[in-house]
């Protein structure tokens, strides 16, 4: 989950930021807030990780281990299209406040 001084530093510069390895290699996904979200929007936990993503207008690289695993996570931008609540995005971003792990050097240069 994105931290939210690096997004608005991104924000501020014009700079488009991506996420690499979006789900946290899996970790993102038991995450009992996404977890709940997944269950309200009948998504699975990685289509709420990467719509996330998504309405926060960041680029996300993703993989899968599993053809069917990518084939779900790839629908949320077709045929499985869908929107999250602003309720269920503040609630997201309290979780990406918890989960934070971007270095704050990199802030602090800037």
């Amino acid at each position: 989950m994105p931290d939210p001084a690096l997004t608005g530093l991104c924000e501020k510069h014009g700079i488009q930021l991506e996420a690499y390895s979006p789900l946290a290699k899996g970790a993102v996904l038991e995450h009992p807030v996404v977890r709940e979200i997944a269950l309200e929007s009948k998504r699975s936990p990685a289509q709420v990780a990467l719509q996330y993503l998504l309405q926060k207008n960041i680029s996300a690289v993703f993989t899968a281990s599993k053809e069917e695993w990518m084939r779900e996570n790839v629908a949320i931008l077709h045929k499985d299209r869908f929107r999250m609540s602003d309720h269920q995005m503040r609630r997201l971003d309290m979780v990406s406040v918890a989960c934070n792990r971007t270095s704050h050097t990199l802030l602090a240069e800037a």
